[in-house]
Order: structure tokens, then C-alpha cells, then sequence
């Protein structure tokens, strides 16, 4: 939805010279109605009649809209126009970079980032910087307003997303501390090496690249592993 009413909005006669706005929201609705196909068909049937309600709601609203700042377009003067489309665009921005930040509950919940992709959230970060940019070398707060607000929604992501994936300290096998000090990490035990002498950079390393079938030497058992 996003994706239409900024397209909507780069119209040139709504918003005359306003073309990587038409253009990248152009796109970035086919690449969306692309995935929607995708996933439509093969979708059960039951969920295949909620998909085509969603998107036939989504249709008739901005259907909607666009007739709304068409009228305001060709009134005296046009502002009307670009103002109602413009408020949109910052509710419908926020909407999309502010979604994903509901599963941080869910995450401080279970201590876990296995549903909060991170590529995710980077991805967001510098599309949020990207069109940030371009609305200040135009001034147009339209488009400023809910990107400035999507660096700080994608920023909070990935503070989070490391914070449980690299810095919290794991109650469960994967990552635990020895009484002698040392650390057992995805079942491997690596000895004289304490909690204490690995640096941040280290363990968010550690905890992201490890990979255990590097190391020689290391024979498995059922309840850790142990470097011979």
C-alpha cells in the first residue's frame, strides 16, 4: 500500500518533477504484486479468500485517495491535492517501518531473534537514509517525515536484534560458561578461554560466523563436544 500511494503521489499531476519517486514506487508495487501471486497461489484455499479481501479492501482505498487528491489537484492553486496525499504517505510510511517493531515483544519475550530477520532491518536502515536524503535535497516533509522516523524504527531493530543475538548471555546449551571459566559455545567446549577476556567485537563475531566444523581435532558427543 505504501508503495501505491507514493507512486500516486510522484503523479505528475499531483507532483509535477518528482520522477525516482514514480519511478522506485512503480517498481517496488510490480515487485510486491509479483510476491502477492506467489504467495497467493499457493496459499490454502480458506487463506486465499482473506488475501483477496485484504487487497481488494487496499484497492478501494486508495482508489479513494487518488480520487480525493485528483479533486483537490484541479481545484484553485492544487495544494489541497498534495496536501491530502501527503499526510497518506507519512501514515502509510510509518505504518510499514513501524510494523516490524511489534515483534520486539515477542522477542523480549522469549529471548530470541529467530522471527526478527536482521537483513531485514538493515535493508530498511539505508532505504530510510536513502529517501531521507533526497526529501531534504528537496524539502519535502511529506517524504521526510516517515523515513526520519524509519531510521529510528530500524535503528531500534538491529539494537535489539544484537542485543539478544550477540551480548545476552544464552541459558541454554548453545552458549554456556563452565565453572572453570572456560566457554562452551554451539556444544564446543574451548578451554582457558574466560568469559571476561572476549571483547564486544568478539563475541558478536563468535556469536554470528562460528562455525564449528573449522576447528580439527574436535570429536562429538551427545552432551558437548571436546577438543582432543
Amino acid at each position: 500500500m505504501n508503495c501505491m500511494i507514493c507512486f500516486v503521489y510522484g503523479l505528475p499531476v499531483v507532483h509535477p518533477n518528482n520522477t525516482p519517486l514514480l519511478v522506485i514506487n512503480g517498481g517496488g508495487f510490480l515487485l510486491e504484486v509479483i510476491y502477492i501471486a506467489i504467495f497467493y497461489k499457493f496459499s490454502p484455499s480458506d487463506l486465499r479468500l482473506k488475501i483477496f479481501g485484504i487487497l481488494a479492501l487496499e484497492l478501494a482505498f486508495v482508489i479513494c485517495v487518488l480520487a480525493s487528491a485528483l479533486g483537490g489537484a484541479y481545484t484553485p492553486g492544487g495544494e489541497k491535492g498534495i496536501d491530502v496525499l501527503g499526510i497518506f504517505c507519512i501514515i502509510s510510511g510509518i505504518l510499514m517501518y513501524g510494523s516490524p517493531v511489534i515483534i520486539i515483544k515477542e522477542v523480549f519475550q522469549t529471548k530470541s531473534v529467530e522471527h526478527m530477520p536482521w537483513h531485514t532491518s538493515l535493508i530498511g536502515i539505508f532505504n530510510a537514509i536513502f529517501w531521507t536524503t533526497y526529501s531534504l535535497l528537496r524539502f519535502d516533509l511529506y517524504i521526510l517525515i516517515p523515513n526520519a522516523m524509519g531510521i529510528i524504527f530500524s535503528a531500534v531493530q538491529l539494537i535489539v536484534f544484537l542485543y539478544f543475538k550477540c551480548c545476552r548471555t544464552s541459558t541454554t546449551p548453545r552458549d554456556l560458561e563452565s565453572p572453570e571459566g572456560t566457554i562452551i559455545h554451539l556444544g564446543i567446549e574451548i578451554p582457558n578461554a574466560p568469559v571476561s577476556c572476549f571483547p564486544l567485537w568478539s563475541k558478536i563475531a563468535t556469536r554470528l560466523f562460528f562455525d564449528p566444523s573449522m576447528i580439527s581435532g574436535v570429536s562429538t558427543c551427545s552432551s558437548v563436544s571436546r577438543i582432543t
